[in-house]
């Protein structure tokens, strides 16, 4: 297979993405197509047919690195390919398997993202790897960028779209809010530089140490609902109105914004602010999925801020991390696992002092906000496995809302 005609969707978004980082002049081609100058090499792994990661060839560190940041899975398959693949790097093995790996070339002195985060870092050894996430509305390059010895300089992720530029904006500006919250129990990264280059927009960030062990079974549990604590204590307000919280004209503008399904999305909204109309409110990370967070003693981890917001009910943060854990890690089909969520939050929350009587509500209101972004952000057009809400998220809403017999 020639690295120009990919087979797979993630192989194609493989080579625009790099075309994006290393633009004309430079070529992005497969070895020896261009007589130009060679600017950089990367390999696709673990195939590249199918690849998962895009790592620099001729650095064994650096990919190695890579392996193990993207691929630090707990699955016996996943913990496989990771021993597999830092193997290969770590051998040489992997820039010799055919076809090779893909060469940019080009004229000296040609621009691309090499130059540019050289300067914002202040370093002229950068080395760029990403992973290759699958298809959804809000897939964005993110991209490890490494020393030559594989120290870890910083993370950048690369808004390229309305969307993608919007949620790094978004991003940004959490993050330097957060910086003067004065959260003593979650360590967030630091925004190191804002550059926009060639059309795109760079949110370039210091990288988080993932020294020590992760916490498991109910030490992680416990430390997962501490950070969610601090994180809502955040312009927290006990016992507020919920008519009168600063996100709910947000949602419900968002479920206007949805489509067909608008009209049967708000009357779940005005069946909950009826049935509570007071509940406790704080911010919310607004992705904290398994992914997101590194559960370590001191100060657990947080990344990807992008969807931070304030003024929710509390608990949507655990509830979004159980929903997410159930479908992605335990692979619970995903209306089994809606309702899942929605029987069980009265014992969920109860740790959080939410009131039994707001809980079933406040797990309402979250999956109307996870309705509301899939909708608004098209993720089913996407390819976002999630996307298709009528399928699974709106009968989970329909059966909360019929009377118990």
């Amino acid at each position: 297979m020639s690295p120009l005609a990919p087979v797979s969707e993630r192989a194609r978004y493989a080579l625009d993405v790099l075309r994006r980082l290393y633009p004309l002049p430079l070529q992005v081609g497969a070895p020896g197509a261009s007589a130009a100058p060679v600017h950089a090499r990367f390999l696709l792994l673990p195939t590249p047919a199918r690849p998962r990661l895009v790592v620099p060839a001729g650095h064994r560190r650096v990919a190695g690195r890579a392996v193990h940041r993207q691929l630090s899975g707990r699955r016996p398959r996943t913990r496989a390919a990771r021993l597999l693949l830092s193997a290969a790097v770590g051998s040489g093995l992997a820039d010799r398997l055919p076809p090779g790996p893909l060469v940019v070339s080009g004229p000296p002195g040609a621009d691309c993202v090499d130059r540019v985060l050289a300067e914002v870092l202040g370093r002229r050894d950068v080395l760029v790897s990403l992973p290759l996430s699958p298809p959804r509305a809000n897939r964005k390059p993110v991209l490890q960028v490494c020393d030559a010895s594989g120290r870890a300089l910083a993370f950048v992720k690369v808004g390229h779209d309305p969307l993608t530029r919007r949620l790094v904006a978004a991003e940004g500006d959490s993050l330097v809010q957060l910086a003067g919250a004065g959260l003593t129990g979650v360590r967030v990264p630091a925004v190191l530089a804002r550059p926009s280059w060639n059309a795109l927009d760079l949110l370039v960030l210091e990288p988080l140490p993932l020294s020590g062990r992760r916490l498991v079974g109910a030490a992680a549990r416990t430390a997962l609902l501490g950070v969610v604590r601090d994180i809502a204590a955040i312009g927290a307000s006990p016992a507020a109105a919920w008519a009168d919280s600063p996100y709910r004209p947000v949602l419900a503008a968002q479920l206007r914004e949805c489509g067909p399904a608008a009209e049967a999305l708000l009357g779940h909204l005005q069946a909950v602010d009826e049935a509570a109309p007071r509940l406790a409110l704080g911010a919310w990370h607004g992705d904290l999925n398994p992914g997101n967070v590194a559960l370590v003693q001191h100060r657990p981890l947080v990344w990807d801020w992008e969807r931070f917001e304030p003024g929710v009910p509390r608990g949507f943060d655990v509830l979004h991390h159980d929903l997410h854990r159930d479908v992605t890690v335990a692979r619970v089909p995903p209306a089994q696992a809606a309702g899942r969520l929605l029987a069980a939050a009265e014992q969920v929350l109860a740790p959080l002092g939410v009131a039994p009587a707001h809980a079933r509500a406040t797990a309402r209101l979250y999956l109307l906000s996870l309705a509301g972004r899939y909708l608004r952000d098209r993720q089913s057009e996407a390819g976002g496995g999630l996307g298709a809400v009528e399928t699974w998220l709106l009968p989970a809403l329909d059966a909360a809302r019929r009377p118990a017999r």
